[in-house]
């Protein structure tokens, strides 16, 4: 639960609400600002000494990538389709300072964060299309180009939509198709 903060924007069954600074979903700040990685970068790094800790023990090449992927990787990937499209340059760089820092631990190259982040977007919106339930299935039928099988890029006033979820995973998947 989120303590309120700012000025009373609205009512909800005849009680005030106001703005909150920052909601929590599974752990995972999601703040109004773009997103902040102190907290995710703790929690990989905490995690980097346990890979290291696996390393100093002779453990295979396998089993490290294993460990890297399913525990470090995870906690940079979770919620990475919620605020990796309004990450800083700051933010990226430190992450990817992290990830370079695993791959000389596991011995193999991974991929950065922009690389993971195109990746799940695009399973995500991969997703959506398939399932004709999907709340934003109609979102992105109405900007289907069907000749080329591209969407048409909403039009944006702020920054902080055009980061969002649908805009991005159009520019992907445009990108994409014309490669």
């Amino acid at each position: 639960q989120c303590q309120p903060f700012g000025a009373l924007i609205a009512t909800a069954k005849s009680s005030p609400c106001a703005r909150v600074a920052e909601r929590l979903y599974w752990g995972l700040g999601l703040r109004t600002a773009p997103a902040c990685t102190d907290h995710i970068v703790k929690k990989v790094h905490s995690r980097l000494y346990c890979l290291r800790k696996l390393r100093s023990f002779n453990v295979q090449q396998e089993l490290l990538q294993m460990f890297y992927s399913s525990v470090v990787c995870s906690v940079m990937t979770f919620g990475l389709t919620c605020w990796g499209g309004s990450v800083s340059m700051q933010d990226r760089n430190r992450l990817d300072k992290n990830i370079k820092k695993a791959s000389g631990v596991v011995g193999g190259k991974q991929d950065d964060i922009v690389t993971m982040y195109e990746r799940l977007v695009t399973n995500k919106l991969t997703s959506v299309l398939d399932d004709d339930t999907h709340p934003l299935r109609p979102e992105f039928d109405s900007r289907l180009i069907e000749r080329s099988g591209r969407f048409r890029v909403p039009k944006a006033r702020t920054t902080r939509y055009m980061h969002s979820f649908i805009p991005t995973a159009i520019q992907t998947h445009n990108k994409l198709k014309s490669r």
